[in-house]
């Protein structure tokens, strides 16, 4: 691609695309990986539960440290404690059932692609 060319794309199309081929990349990696294991199934949905946990707790963790650093101004949490409370709970639910989803998503596209041997069924993403 010439400087021209990458002078005219987005750079968050740019960075879109990045993602996606690193995404790719990682689950065809995953796919070979578990493919090479005794239980490939049972790998990945450890792999996959263990990943989730991990996000998860980092997402408990992230918010324990930001409750923290609000409550640390008396005057700013007395005014917006409650409500910042009440919308941390609610963006860690999100999160949370982000997670889950995604996670659920990944599972049944590397346990399916394992299963089918690697071709893809019509309308699979991966």
């Amino acid at each position: 691609m010439s400087e021209k060319d990458e002078d005219e794309v987005n750079p968050e199309v740019a960075r879109e695309l990045r993602n996606d081929f690193a995404f790719f990349v990682s689950m065809s990696l995953l796919r070979n990986l578990a493919m090479q294991m005794e239980d490939p199934k049972g790998f990945m949905k450890e792999l996959i539960w263990k990943w989730r946990e991990g996000q998860i707790n980092t997402v408990a963790v992230a918010a324990k440290e930001l409750e923290k650093k609000a409550s640390s101004d008396e005057l700013f949490n007395a005014i917006f404690g409650e409500y910042l409370k009440k919308a941390k709970i609610a963006q860690r639910e999100v999160l949370v059932t982000s997670v889950r989803g995604f996670c659920s998503m990944l599972e049944k596209a590397l346990i399916g692609s394992i299963e089918n041997d690697g071709k893809p069924k019509e309308g699979e993403e991966f």
